[in-house]
């Protein structure tokens, strides 16, 4: 079974999904960076269970007209 919880504050994304009960999720935040940059982390196991939660938080950001991002993916 997945498990889903999203949360949101201002001026911040933040979506994190239970993809499965150990380890294994997905935790995608974003912030500004400065200069009119964007910056998304991504921090925990990038794979196809995972990567709607990564495209879903990408899609906002660019609704949100957001132009120039940066990822973060360490």
């Amino acid at each position: 079974d997945h498990a889903a919880s999203t949360k949101v504050a201002v001026g911040r994304l933040r979506v994190k999904m239970d993809t499965n009960p150990t380890d294994e999720n997905l935790e995608v935040t974003s912030e500004e960076a400065g200069h009119g940059v964007y910056r998304i982390r991504v921090r925990g196991n990038l794979e196809l269970a995972t990567s709607e939660v990564l495209r879903n938080h990408l899609a906002e950001v660019l609704r949100a007209g957001h132009k120039h991002l940066m990822m973060d993916l360490n």
